[in-house]
């Protein structure tokens, strides 16, 4: 037999058998944290029916026509873009103000996720007994830019524009003048959810010549379904404390097509001829992720 409480539903297995399995919670208070709903959930409590068993209360709103919104909380500069129902959708996060995680150099760091599962990866938070904890606060740890393979200022960025009401919703931010991540750089960084696509822009503007590279995590492996040449490692700015290995290196002109284990795709166009690269290195709680990353 299994308890019902307030919020909560029976799942079908547990009826059917003596296996037991978590009950999962009403739709209306998980999805929509609607009082208003609680004394019709109440009332099922004491009247269940096949219909109630099998279908849950019946008469809600069709979660497929409720929209997500995006989120933009300007005092901390947290933004969480979303597109898509509250069934389904996609959503990118990123932080203008402040660091995603405490001591890290993780400044205009993206995050993708599908049904608040993420999608991509970054290295995460690595215990501090392991001899590769002080990899996690690197730049070059996270899913941004990183100039001559150095880690970006503690500073923060401003907010241009930011449309969370659009079918296509994005955001534009771009580097202070006065106090750039990088001396002698400026950086605008786009974000936006069109289709169903996760798209990240980067214009980057470098008073002397430097080296820029765009970090990406997914899982590993990776495979390169678009035309390439592999050619000598010759990279000389890696991160120590990533401790990469299986490092290859691609000569692919303009633009890449890849495919993460986990099925996502990314597409990557540049304005110039840029080497891609991907090793292997370990996150948090000794996880296998592949870094792949463009040279310009």
């Amino acid at each position: 037999m299994v308890q019902i409480s307030n919020f909560k539903r029976i799942f079908d297995a547990t009826v059917l058998s003596d296996i037991k399995i978590w009950a999962n919670y009403e739709v209306p208070y998980n999805a929509y944290k609607d009082m208003a709903y609680i004394p019709i959930l109440n009332k099922q409590r004491h009247k269940i029916s096949l219909d109630y068993i099998f279908y849950g209360t019946i008469g809600l709103p069709n979660i497929k026509n409720i929209k997500i919104n995006s989120v933009h909380y300007s005092n901390t500069g947290y933004i969480y873009l979303r597109k898509g129902n509250i069934s389904d959708y996609n959503e990118i996060r990123i932080n203008y103000k402040n660091q995603f995680d405490r001591s890290e150099h993780d400044r205009l760091t993206t995050f993708f996720y599908h049904n608040n599962r993420q999608i991509d990866f970054t290295i995460g938070r690595i215990t501090y007994f392991s001899d590769m904890a002080e990899w996690m606060y690197d730049t070059a740890a996270h899913n941004t830019i990183v100039i001559n393979g150095n880690n970006s200022k503690d500073l923060p960025s401003k907010l241009l524009k930011i449309d969370t009401n659009s079918k296509n919703p994005y955001a534009i931010i771009e580097t202070y003048k006065s106090n750039p991540l990088y001396e002698n750089v400026s950086q605008k960084r786009v974000v936006a959810l069109v289709e169903k696509y996760f798209v990240v822009y980067d214009h980057i503007i470098s008073k002397k010549d430097a080296v820029i590279d765009r970090y990406q995590y997914g899982k590993y492996p990776v495979k390169i379904l678009s035309k390439h040449q592999e050619i000598e490692n010759k990279i000389s700015n890696l991160p120590k404390e990533a401790k990469f290995h299986d490092i290859r290196v691609y000569k692919l002109g303009k633009s890449a097509h890849l495919l993460f284990k986990n099925n996502l795709h990314m597409f990557i166009i540049s304005d110039y001829d840029f080497n891609l690269v991907i090793a292997n290195t370990k996150g948090g709680y000794g996880r296998s992720y592949a870094s792949n990353f463009y040279q310009k």
